[in-house]
């Protein structure tokens, strides 16, 4: 808006003209130019959100369906099936199973779980609660009085863990020396339990120590120049041993530097040696996959929906963005069911739009190389309306017989990789690069354009109202000395009235 200052205007004083009126009306043209300006800008501004916000609901649905990180994403495998695991409760072992397993029984035995080389110091306080968090973090060690056999040192600290060595001072808390050593390149992690009251010095890598190079990093090596660990009771080195495990009946241990392992597709974690032989089943289970395909549908419906609607969905030339002496002559109610309608077909035949709309109803009668079509897993675009989107009519039970005769080919069909479906890949990839393309095209090109309309629209209102101002302040200007002169002549009117009313009065 331009820039308005006090100006001492002298008006209808002596004319009886409304000054107000006859200056709007004069300047009518000027204000149509400000308010003709005003609404091109509004409508760029409109576009431009209304550009935003199908850019993020596109957006959010290709993060969704077509990212692997996506919360409902059907681009992995996992996606397409899932197993269901059956076994005996705290058995000793946890069994996940990921999409690569196979359905069928089986067994696992654990003879013994993997542990890592440690070392265990003594109890240090007696106390029920041990060293309190305060005298963890703060408390210098050599002031540690709570200590059975009193400070821990009373001089400098020297000791080396897999040859790295360390140095610290009797005013040092505990907390820095292990926050230091579990930082450092010794490979180990040192910590104290309350519950134990102990300090433990554990590798970081688990397995049996059989003396070698190789295995060097499975043990703990150390000395203690100052007497420190020692006198944390930090004084033996219990080596770690392997997991003992059979798998399906196998009459040979394997031995194992971990207690997790993935084998044909099945997570295990050791928790502890079990009883015997722990039968389990694997249970392959469609049903999931085929409520995240509905789900995708759903939302593929209301997203081409709301697309087709914006692509053809044309303006009102009866509602234009309101001025604002016809925003002051409306309620709120008013003014928000006119805005309403004259955001009305801001992206009618919008060309970028029209390209992600056609390529999504496109892609719904493709064939996805050799893994046939979307209606061969129950999933059909239904009868063609003229001036409807085409959506997605899914066929639940025909898409779970699908999945469950070959889910491979499902996910070929849905979501493949170029190299897993000639052509471009499945109906997910090529929606992610449609998508893709969308966005960025949006962002590159559209939404910088409107930002540079909306730039010079505002450089534009400018200059027009300040013609508009200056024009005002003329014609305001014109009618105060209009009233000026007025008003002298009707002084002098009266002067010489006077005069003549005196004269009469002395005859």
């Amino acid at each position: 808006m331009a820039t308005v200052t006090n100006t001492t205007r002298i008006t209808s004083l002596f004319s009886g003209m409304d000054t107000d009126a006859l200056v709007k009306a004069m300047t009518m043209n000027q204000q149509s130019k400000v308010d003709s300006l005003n609404a091109k800008m509004k409508q760029a501004e409109w576009k431009k959100e209304t550009l935003t916000d199908f850019n993020n609901k596109v957006r959010v649905f290709r993060d969704t369906y077509g990212s692997v990180l996506g919360e409902q994403n059907l681009m992995t495998k996992g996606a397409f099936v899932s197993f269901g695991v059956s076994m005996p409760e705290n058995s000793g072992v946890s069994i996940s199973a990921l999409a690569s397993a196979k359905a069928g029984g089986y067994s696992v035995r654990v003879d013994q779980i993997a542990t890592a080389s440690a070392m265990k110091g003594a109890k240090l306080t007696g106390r029920i609660t041990g060293l309190t968090e305060a005298e963890i973090n703060s408390t210098a060690v050599g002031a540690l009085t709570a200590l059975q056999g009193g400070a821990v040192s009373s001089g400098p600290i020297e000791f080396s863990i897999n040859g790295e060595s360390f140095s610290f001072s009797s005013s040092d808390s505990l907390k820095k020396i292990m926050d230091t050593v579990n930082k450092s390149a010794a490979g180990v992690t040192m910590s104290y339990s309350q519950t134990s009251d102990r300090i433990t010095i554990v590798s970081n890598t688990m397995g049996a120590y059989d003396g070698s190079a190789e295995n060097a990093n499975k043990t703990i090596t150390f000395t203690d120049g100052s007497g420190f660990l020692n006198n944390l009771g930090l004084t033996e080195v219990t080596n770690g041993q392997d997991a003992i495990v059979y798998f399906n009946g196998e009459t040979e241990a394997r031995s194992l530097d971990t207690n997790s392992i993935t084998l044909d597709g099945v997570q295990f974690t050791f928790l502890r040696p079990t009883a015997g032989n722990v039968d389990y089943t694997l249970t392959a289970d469609y049903k999931p996959a085929a409520d995240r395909i509905k789900g995708f549908v759903e939302a593929y419906n209301t997203l081409i929906k709301e697309l087709f609607t914006a692509y053809n969905q044309k303006p009102s030339r009866d509602y234009k963005p309101l001025t604002d002496d016809q925003r002051d002559a409306l309620s709120e109610k008013e003014i928000e069911d006119w805005e309403k309608k004259a955001r009305e077909g801001l992206l009618y035949r919008d060309n970028t739009l029209g390209k992600l709309v056609d390529g999504m109803r496109t892609l719904l009668t493709k064939t996805f190389g050799g893994s046939g079509n979307l209606a061969s897993i129950g999933m059909t675009t239904g009868r063609y309306m003229i001036g409807e989107p085409a959506q997605i009519e899914l066929d639940e039970e025909k898409l779970l017989k699908a999945l469950q005769a070959d889910p491979e080919r499902v996910f070929s069909l849905m979501s493949g990789t170029e190299k897993d479906v000639s052509g471009g890949g499945g109906l997910m990839t090529q929606l992610n690069k449609l998508m893709d393309d969308y966005v960025g095209a949006i962002k590159s090109r559209d939404l910088q354009n409107l930002n540079t309309n909306i730039g010079d629209y505002t450089k534009r209102i400018k200059e027009q109202e300040d013609k508009l101002y200056a024009m005002s302040e003329r014609y305001y200007l014109q009618y105060a000395k209009l009233e000026v002169a007025l008003g002298q002549m009707q002084s002098q009117q009266s002067s010489m009235a006077s005069l003549f009313g005196m004269g009469n009065t002395g005859q």
